[in-house]
């Protein structure tokens, strides 16, 4: 380091190998620190992480915010700080209801609709008292979905489930597969993706609002024959004239997938356990040490 030439870069390897790294090690930040005259921080998708290269080193070194640390910061406060254009719809998809959780709870209030896909929904539908089936869902939460129910049901029941879905026996490229209402799923069958009438439905709700918050596919997108849910939510809020907030590193990959330019949307973020903790309200360790 010390002895670099102007217009040189020196890349570390990756710090994630040490474990001085996630404990957030004093002299391990130092280290770090040795090497330079100052630290930007621009890796918005780990400022959620108190670890040695994302909060540690601060402590040492006059610190900033890079430009798409700038950036995000910018795009997502006015969620959380200011009231938004309305209404706000809020997409919720993916696997797991844990990280979804906090986020469903801090938009109860805020938004005007919510949505949800993937096997976040499953959770909630075996919930309800529907038969999921195979369905990838999350058994020890479903006492939690039937609270965050039973608080939106004295909330003017704006939570909406998927009503139709697509299912198949097997996730394959070659799987057979119907769309059907979904009181019709049982046995064997596996809950792949958000059915058309859903869909339709969704879009429509879309189309009402102002600002659209999304984070999730709403199926298991990656096989081709179940990406069209995903597909047709990404392609709606595209056309629509909306402000458009787009999460997490899955639905920004099922957008790409779909052919869909990621410029027909207002922002999008680089992070996402970082931006579903932004949004949640949370000071994320990464930022508050830059302030």
């Amino acid at each position: 380091a010390k002895n670099l030439k102007d217009g040189k870069i020196i890349m570390l390897e990756n710090t994630r190998f040490l474990k001085e790294e996630e404990e957030n090690n004093e002299n391990f930040s130092k280290k770090l620190a040795s090497l330079a005259d100052l630290y930007v921080n621009d890796a918005f998708g780990t400022a959620h992480r108190a670890h040695a290269s994302t909060e540690g080193v601060a402590h040492h070194l006059p610190s900033y915010a890079g430009k798409l640390m700038e950036k995000e910061i910018k795009a997502l406060s006015p969620l959380i700080e200011k009231e938004p254009g309305r209404p706000l719809i809020m997409i919720l998809g993916g696997a797991k209801i844990d990280t979804k959780i906090g986020l469903i709870k801090a938009f109860m209030e805020k938004s005007d609709y919510m949505v949800l896909g993937g096997g976040l929904a499953n959770t909630f539908l075996a919930a309800a008292g529907y038969d999921v089936g195979n369905s990838l869902y999350e058994k020890e939460k479903i006492e939690t979905a039937r609270e965050i129910m039973l608080e939106f049901e004295k909330n003017h029941e704006k939570l909406t489930l998927p009503m139709d879905v697509v299912a198949a026996d097997e996730i394959t490229e070659t799987a057979q597969s119907i769309d059907a209402p979904i009181k019709d799923v049982m046995g064997s069958m596996r809950i792949v993706d958000i059915g058309k009438w859903t869909a339709e439905k969704y879009c429509n709700l879309i189309l009402e609002c102002a600002t659209v918050i999304w984070n999730g596919p709403m199926g298991v997108y990656e096989v081709s024959p179940f990406k069209e849910g995903t597909k047709a939510i990404a392609e709606c809020i595209a056309k629509h004239k909306c402000d458009s907030i787009i999460g997490g590193g899955d639905t920004v990959d099922a957008i790409k997938k779909s052919g869909i330019s990621l410029e027909k949307f207002t922002h999008v973020s680089t992070g996402g356990g970082a931006c579903i903790e932004f949004l949640k309200g949370k000071t994320l360790p990464g930022i508050k040490v830059l302030q």
